[in-house]
């Protein structure tokens, strides 16, 4: 998968410092960040399948990165982006439009964050969009509108049906049966039977 169509959507919408790096000792294809009331980073993972194996080794890693993200004071939160090529049935079973109780938000006060999947193959976005907190509900928002730009059916380019030959001979201009006499309107009167009347 081309993953610069994706970064670039998230730098469109305000988010810094997009690279290939690690969050808490884990890899990533994109890493980014910003600041609303909190530090905010985007983390974007492409992976080749996502079936049962991979979702609880993700479920480890989201549950890891949450419980390293918190503070007493102000914590580090986080949009876990994973970009699927392809989800096995049994995965796909358990998404559904709007969430997919794979991961759930885990936002508590001090840091915490949520998790949008991306099926490349049937471009599908999946992941709550909770409307609190603000800053959750707003960059939640936006990650799943770039994702659907960049993985959704709208980046499937449409192909025209082709064209089929032409069936029979082509027709003539004026082609079509001869005309019969005396048929059509009657003749309208000459100017000098208008002017006798």
């Amino acid at each position: 998968m081309n993953i610069d169509p994706v970064k670039s959507g998230f730098e469109e919408a305000g988010w810094k410092n997009l690279q290939p790096g690690s969050h808490f000792g884990i890899e990533f294809d994109l890493v980014g960040e910003r600041r609303f009331l909190a530090k905010w980073n985007v983390l974007i993972k492409v992976l080749p399948l996502l079936d049962g194996t991979t979702v609880n080794m993700w479920k480890v890693n989201f549950e890891s990165i949450s419980n390293r993200s918190k503070s007493l004071i102000l914590g580090r939160c986080f949009l876990l982006c994973l970009l699927a090529e392809d989800v096995s049935p049994q995965v796909s079973e358990t998404l559904s439009a709007d969430s997919f109780g794979l991961f759930g938000i885990f936002r508590l006060k001090g840091g915490g964050g949520n998790v949008l999947v991306g099926n490349v193959k049937n471009g599908g976005v999946y992941g709550e969009v909770p409307s609190l907190p603000y800053d959750l509900h707003k960059f939640s928002k936006s990650a799943k509108e770039i994702i659907l730009q960049t993985v959704g059916p709208s980046r499937i380019p449409l192909h025209p049906l082709p064209s089929l030959p032409n069936s029979g001979p082509p027709s003539l201009p004026s082609s079509g049966p001869p005309s019969l006499p005396n048929s059509g309107p009657p003749p309208l009167p000459a100017k000098e039977d208008i002017h006798r009347s």
